[in-house]
């Protein structure tokens, strides 16, 4: 048996869109969950609204013009290495962070505290894996 979730369509003219909310005509004002995900000011196509007992869900398809980018005649080659992370054509050098010192100590400071944690759980584990007396009663003598 499959659940069906209750949906229905939304005319494009009758929804509105702002950064943080979206006004459904049926249901209201909505909040947006991810603000300023959906572009403001475009044209909308095919909203389809879906309740899942909880939440209200939005399908929505979004025509936009596409920004073209005006490409010049530079050129850029890089450098992978393993000293420095990247040389630039132009003589840029990008530091590799995880051969700074300040690194090499927080990656012994991390090792140090990993190995005191597994040392921890090793400990604790010998004493629950001891096998639990079976309920005899001892007596013990009072002097």
């Amino acid at each position: 048996m499959t659940s069906s979730k209750p949906s229905f369509y939304q005319v494009n003219v009758k929804i509105k869109f702002s950064t943080t909310h979206v006004h459904v005509e049926k249901i209201g004002r909505i909040m947006l969950s991810e603000h300023g995900r959906i572009p403001v000011e475009v044209k909308y196509s095919n909203p389809i609204v879906t309740h899942d007992g909880r939440h209200w869900q939005i399908s929505v398809g979004v025509e936009y013009e596409r920004k073209t980018e005006i490409l010049s005649d530079v050129s850029l080659g890089i450098d992978l290495g393993v000293k420095e992370l990247a040389v630039c054509s132009g003589g840029d050098r990008y530091e590799n962070i995880n051969k700074t010192d300040r690194m090499k100590r927080l990656e012994k400071r991390r090792v140090r505290y990993q190995r005191k944690v597994s040392k921890n759980l090793t400990k604790k584990g010998r004493k629950t894996n001891k096998p639990e007396e079976t309920g005899a009663q001892t007596s013990e003598c009072k002097p």
